[in-house]
């Protein structure tokens, strides 16, 4: 019985190598994340509020929702009036379905599980997927929206909105 507990386990010495590659993956990911937040911050200093949520920056090159608790809506200061009502609309369809709060979760998945390939298919997979069912969702607002939209937006409302999410995707 003695001798079972001298032995050392073969396996010992390489689950400790994994292990220790596995955390420094870890904190790599938590060091990136932090400092993302900390460069998206210096970013959001000068950000003018337009109304509500929304905010303008010169220094944010592409739209976007942050914030936990009480998300707010970042846009840059290039669009023209009419392009700013459209991507709000997309951005306020990430606040409704909770997109801001799925996708930290989904970090925190990727960031446990960095060594997965399939983790990081899923990851962009979702962010993916989530993009789409925004614009989705504008799309049908545009279509049942009311006459007060419709004169501020006009007719091609949804052509205009493509032709946007185009210039946002291409700079």
């Amino acid at each position: 019985q003695g001798e079972e507990q001298l032995r050392a386990d073969p396996l010992e010495g390489p689950m400790y190598l994994a292990t220790l590659v596995w955390l420094i993956g870890v904190g790599g990911m938590v060091i990136y994340a932090v400092a993302a937040y900390v460069i998206l911050e210096t970013k959001l200093n000068g950000a003018v509020k337009l109304y509500d949520n929304v905010f303008v920056s010169s220094r944010v090159t592409s739209p976007f929702v942050a914030g936990f608790i009480n998300p707010k809506i970042y846009l840059p200061n290039t669009l023209t009036e009419k392009e700013r009502l459209l991507v709000t609309l997309h951005e306020e369809a990430h606040i409704k379905r909770f997109d801001h709060i799925f996708k930290i979760i989904a970090f925190i998945a990727l960031t446990i599980h960095w060594f997965n390939p399939l983790v990081w298919l899923a990851f962009m997979l979702s962010n993916k997927d989530m993009e789409m069912a925004c614009d989705e969702s504008v799309i049908r607002k545009l279509d049942n929206c009311n006459a007060d939209i419709l004169k501020i937006l006009g007719d091609d409302a949804k052509a205009d909105y493509s032709q946007t999410l185009l210039n946002l995707a291409t700079g």
